[in-house]
């Protein structure tokens, strides 16, 4: 029996109902020694057991492990090694479920994915002695051949694991994003370990924090709130000041000008032994190509992440394309007057024309650019076929504006006010479009005089 009552230190009854219920939910579960976090002897062959076996089979003192990747339905744990990381994951993955216990909150959370591997963050021998952890390892993600101790289990310390948050509805992720972003929270780990916590050079080392970012390509908003998150948990007692500065170090670096990045990062935390592993980490190399910093970078697995941020610049762009219930259109006007099905359409007619594929390609590759890997710098590419084909295929999920008409002549809204300026109108979803001509402007209250 579950009781998610998060004021509560015992969440299950007893450790067999956790099993039965982590069962209903697609999770292998794992007999574990009481206080123990591993299983005895071989745990690799999967075991089908009814619900009152596994009851049974968990007695009331044994702990709960979970086997990990395929064997849960693609189950990951994000374990969060180091206190900065689970601090940090509470921004990053914030979506993610987690439990821990009393002195080690939310120290693993849970995402469905498909790794490659299973990845270790790990602190280069050459730097261990920056840091004063007691590991070398600040995250993992684990999956295949893994298991991990879950609720109501005790740890070896006596502390009895809880959920922070509700685990019956476990997001799903594309594998390379999650490594990216684990990698992104483990760097930001290390910043916030080495974080000055007096009065020094904090606005500089966010600022390069924020070029840092800024290279690695994530978007301006998350990188200011971010920002401000590592500084606020270091206890900078101007961390909303820390903020709001990537927009214009992205104008700065797009220009050519010089701008703070990783290796001054580095050199303010004094931390330069960790340079080259933190680019891994962060996903980019030493040489952009040329390459704007805003581009779209294609990457194997990064489809969604790329359609969102095509998407994203259409709206930044305020490109005339609009949804209209389960279509993407676009407005044309007819060059050549003509009669088809017994409908004239005169020379100038306004018409609605659905969206196709290679149109709408042509508009990902005129507002956005976009680059791929290649050996150890990025290079410019057209945006894939695929994304426009993923992107229309978003019925119900798109951003952009809704289009209820098109009008060539000024009308009232509801409320009673004129519809006058050309344009997308959001109050009424129509569009007004004179074309070449032109209309004496209205009084706002107009009268029958």
């Amino acid at each position: 029996m579950l009781d998610l009552n998060l004021t509560s230190e015992r969440q299950f009854v007893s450790p067999g109902d956790a099993a039965v219920f982590y069962n209903s939910l697609g999770w292998e579960p794992l007999v574990l020694p009481a206080r123990e976090k591993a299983p005895k002897g071989k745990w690799g062959v999967v075991a089908e057991r009814s619900d009152e076996d596994l009851f049974f089979a968990f007695g009331t003192k044994s702990n709960v492990g979970i086997a990990l990747g395929e064997r849960s339905g693609g189950l990951i744990d994000i374990d969060n090694d180091w206190p900065e990381a689970a601090l940090i994951s509470n921004i990053v993955f914030a979506c993610y479920p987690s439990f821990g216990r009393a002195t080690s909150l939310n120290s693993h959370r849970f995402v469905r994915s498909r790794l490659r591997k299973n990845v270790k963050y790990q602190i280069p021998a050459d730097a261990t002695g920056l840091f004063g952890a007691d590991k070398d390892t600040v995250l993992e993600l684990r999956g295949d051949k893994l298991q991990t101790m879950v609720p109501p289990s005790v740890h070896p310390n006596g502390e009895r694991l809880r959920w922070h948050d509700d685990p019956r509805n476990i997001p799903e992720v594309d594998g390379a994003e999650l490594e990216r972003y684990a990698g992104c929270v483990a760097s930001l780990s290390i910043i916030l370990n080495r974080y000055p916590r007096g009065a020094g050079n904090r606005d500089n080392i966010c600022l390069a924090l924020t070029g840092t970012l800024v290279r690695a390509g994530f978007p301006d908003e998350v990188i200011d709130a971010w920002v401000m998150h590592i500084a606020s948990l270091a206890g900078d007692e101007e961390a909303a000041k820390r903020g709001g500065k990537a927009a214009a170090s992205r104008e700065k670096f797009d220009a050519g000008e010089e701008t703070w990045g990783l290796p001054a990062l580095c050199e303010f935390l004094g931390i330069e032994a960790m340079e080259k592993t933190l680019r891994k980490w962060l996903g980019f190399g030493g040489d952009t190509g040329g390459v704007d910093s805003k581009a779209i970078i294609v990457r194997p697995g990064e489809l969604p992440l790329a359609v969102d941020r095509a998407e994203q610049a259409l709206i930044d762009n305020e490109v005339d394309i609009y949804q209209r219930f389960e279509s993407l259109v676009r407005v044309a006007r007819i060059q050549t007057g003509a009669e088809s099905d017994g409908i004239k359409r005169e020379t100038g007619a306004l018409v609605l024309q659905t969206v196709s594929p290679p149109w709408l390609r042509e508009q990902f590759a005129r507002h956005a650019k976009w680059a791929r890997q290649q050996k150890k710098k990025l290079v410019p590419v057209d945006p894939p076929s695929e994304a426009a084909t993923a992107y229309l295929a978003r019925v119900g999920n798109w951003r952009l504006r809704f289009l209820k008409g098109v009008i060539q002549s000024p009308t009232l809204r509801p409320n009673g006010s004129v519809l006058q300026e050309k344009g997308y109108d959001s109050d009424t979803g129509l569009l007004y479009d004179p074309g070449k001509t032109e209309f004496a402007t209205i009084p706002e209250n107009p009268t029958q005089d």
